[in-house]
């Protein structure tokens, strides 16, 4: 029976990673959510600073992205294996100073997940440079409560959030570009950030 539940688990991952490849955004998310585990583990194994696990966090979903991106269907290798293997690389080389940076801007996760929903790019904010690995893991399930809210964010708040926090714009030249008073940009994005801020 056993052997049974792991065939039909795998089944399960390949039709997931199959639409993922095909651009579906929501696939790409659960993808994310169910290698969790693995990608945390693995920040902890290789990343000793804890004020660099937030951008070894993003570096992750990007190497994760990317693999997920070159990964071939017809490959006789399973996708855990796939994954698991270009994530340990990736941080053994991090670790061994062969990058002079994490991943360059315009591999961000804005760039390679831009959805309706926008809930992929949330990730990154799931842990911040006080937040230690195997906590942020225990929090899992807060961190699906905080996609939901994210997602029921009215649009200016949700824009202003974006443009500020996740893609370091300017909320002067956001209101200019929606034609509103800087101050109302303001309180959009701090009122997006408040609600936000209670499940992290």
């Amino acid at each position: 029976m056993k052997q049974n539940d792991d065939s039909e688990d795998y089944t399960g991952l390949e039709r997931l990673v199959k639409k993922a490849k095909a651009g579906d955004q929501q696939a790409k998310e659960k993808l994310i959510f169910a290698f969790q585990p693995l990608i945390l583990t693995t920040i902890q194994k290789y990343v000793y600073d804890q004020k660099e696990y937030e951008d070894a966090y993003q570096d992750a979903v990007c190497v994760f992205l990317e693999a997920l991106r070159d990964f071939e269907l017809d490959a006789r290798i399973y996708f855990q294996v796939f994954i698991r293997s270009r994530l340990t690389n990736y941080f053994k080389k991090r670790r061994e100073g062969r990058f002079e940076r994490s991943i360059k801007p315009e591999e961000s996760l804005d760039r390679q997940i831009e959805g309706e929903g926008g809930a992929i790019a949330l990730i990154e904010l799931i842990i911040d440079e006080k937040t230690d690995v195997a906590e942020a893991y225990l929090r899992k399930e807060k961190n699906q409560r905080l996609v939901q809210v994210y997602e029921k964010l009215p649009p200016r708040q949700k824009a202003a959030f974006q443009y500020f926090y996740q893609q370091k714009g300017d909320l002067t030249e956001l209101a200019k570009e929606e034609g509103v008073n800087p101050s109302m940009m303001t309180r959009a994005c701090r009122s997006a950030f408040r609600k936000l801020r209670e499940f992290l």
